[in-house]
């Protein structure tokens, strides 16, 4: 997680950048002390952007009809960085 920008009065004046790493654990209890963190650095309001930093893996260009004709399944889905 990272900021840009300053805060004043508990306002985040610029973006809040958290990076995804690909964790399948992502559950609400590990969302809720990712914003108790945010919390942590002073901040209980956004003015900017949050921004979803999708660069922890390098993108590969895939078709997810390759497998069996079926894009839109789960199952075809393509690894992805998430929070």
């Amino acid at each position: 997680m990272f900021v840009e920008g300053s805060v004043k009065n508990g306002t985040l004046h610029g973006n809040l950048i958290i990076q995804g790493q690909g964790d399948p654990k992502l559950v609400v209890e590990r969302l809720w002390l990712l914003l108790r963190r945010v919390q942590g650095l002073g901040i209980s309001n956004i003015a900017g952007d949050i921004v979803l930093d999708r660069s922890a893996f390098e993108t590969v260009a895939q078709d997810p009809a390759e497998f069996d004709g079926e894009p839109l399944r789960p199952y075809n889905a393509a690894p992805e960085p998430c929070c």
